[in-house]
C-alpha cells in the first residue's frame, strides 16, 4: 500500500490574504471591547492622565449608518471665490434637541465634502420657540488625542499587576532582537497573575489573537508549545458563558470570545495541522475549522495510520 503524502501545513492566519479587513476588524473589536475596562483605561490613565474612577459602558449600540436627508444641501461660491457648503432645513415645528441633529448633519457633510458648512433652519410655524441653536463650548468637536501603542514602553506595561495591561505589552515598544525573550516574560507574568487555570487559558488565547497584529503568531505558538502550555477552552469564562446557551452557541461564543483567529480553511490540511500542534482539544479544532467531530476523528485516524506506515 502506497504511503500517502503528508498533508501540507496551511499558512498561519496572519498570512491569509483572502481574509477581509472587515473580518479582522470584527475579531479585534470584540477583544478590545472586552479588555478596555481592565486594560486600556488603566493605560490611558498612566499615559495621558485620563481622570476616571468608574467606567460604565453603554449597552445600546451607536448607530453609524444612519440615513439622513437634508432638506437643501448645496455647494456655494461667494464673491471672493471662497467655496463652502450651504445647508437649509425647513421646519414647521422645531424639536427641542434640533441642534444635535444639525451637528450630526455637520459631521456628515464635513466627512463627505470636506468643506465648511453654514447651517440655517427656516422656521415656518407661527410661534418662535426658545431652543438651543448653538452647541455649548464643551460640546464642540475640536479633534482627538492620538496614541500610538507602539510608542508605549513595553517593559512598563509588563510590570503592571493587571493581566490585560500586561497583554498589551506585546503591541508596545521593546527591542526587536529581544522579541522571543519578551514574549516568554509576558507569558510568565500572565501565569503569575492568573487566579486559575481557566483565567490563564483565556489570557493565552487573547495573547494569540493580539500576536497577529505584530505577525508574531507563529513565534507565540512555538513558545507556548515549548513551555508545555495546553489551552483547555472549556475552563475559560467565554466558553462557560456560551455553553449555557447550548452547544452550537457555546462553540460560537468560544470562537468569538475565546481563541478567535479569523476566517480559516475548512479542509483536511488545516485540521491535520491543528492536530499536530497538540494544543487544542478535538472539539475546539472542529469549531475552529467549522467541521464535524466525525471529520476531525477521521483526519486523526488517517494521521495515525500514516505515522505507523
Amino acid at each position: 500500500m502506497a504511503k500517502k503524502a503528508p498533508p501540507k501545513k496551511p499558512d498561519l492566519p496572519e498570512a491569509k490574504n483572502e481574509e477581509s479587513a472587515k473580518e479582522k476588524g470584527n475579531i479585534y473589536d470584540k477583544i478590545f471591547k472586552e479588555m478596555t475596562p481592565t486594560g486600556i483605561l488603566p493605560i490611558l490613565r498612566d499615559e495621558i492622565g485620563l481622570n476616571y474612577v468608574k467606567s460604565v459602558p453603554f449597552r445600546e449600540k451607536m448607530e453609524t449608518t444612519v440615513e439622513r436627508e437634508m432638506d437643501f444641501f448645496s455647494k456655494i461660491t461667494d464673491d471672493q471665490g471662497k467655496v463652502s457648503n450651504l445647508h437649509i432645513e425647513f421646519e414647521s415645528s422645531v424639536p427641542k434637541n434640533l441642534v444635535y441633529r444639525i451637528a450630526e448633519y455637520h459631521g456628515m457633510s464635513l466627512r463627505r465634502k470636506k468643506l465648511p458648512t453654514n447651517h440655517i433652519v427656516l422656521l415656518l410655524g407661527d410661534k418662535k420657540p426658545k431652543i438651543q441653536t448653538q452647541l455649548k463650548p464643551e460640546e464642540v468637536f475640536h479633534g482627538f488625542t492620538l496614541i500610538h501603542i507602539k510608542d508605549l514602553d513595553g517593559q512598563k506595561l509588563l510590570g503592571s499587576s493587571k493581566p490585560d495591561v500586561v497583554l498589551f505589552a506585546i503591541l508596545a515598544s521593546y527591542p526587536k532582537e529581544q522579541t522571543e525573550s519578551f514574549l516568554r516574560s509576558i507569558i510568565a507574568k500572565l501565569r503569575k497573575l492568573s487566579e486559575s487555570d481557566g483565567d490563564f487559558a483565556e489570557y493565552i488565547s487573547r495573547l494569540l489573537i493580539l500576536s497577529n497584529l505584530r505577525k508574531l503568531y507563529s513565534l507565540t505558538l512555538k513558545i507556548i508549545k515549548e513551555m508545555s502550555i495546553r489551552i483547555d477552552e472549556t475552563t475559560t469564562v467565554p466558553y462557560k458563558r456560551g455553553a449555557k446557551e447550548g452547544e452550537k452557541k457555546g462553540i460560537e461564543k468560544g470562537i468569538e470570545k475565546g481563541i478567535a483567529l479569523g476566517k480559516i480553511e475548512k479542509n483536511y490540511e488545516f485540521v491535520s495541522a491543528l492536530l499536530k500542534e497538540e494544543i487544542f482539544t478535538d472539539a475546539k479544532i472542529a469549531a475552529l475549522a467549522n467541521v464535524t467531530m466525525d471529520f476531525v476523528q477521521k483526519v486523526k485516524t488517517e494521521l495515525a495510520t500514516n505515522k505507523e506506515q
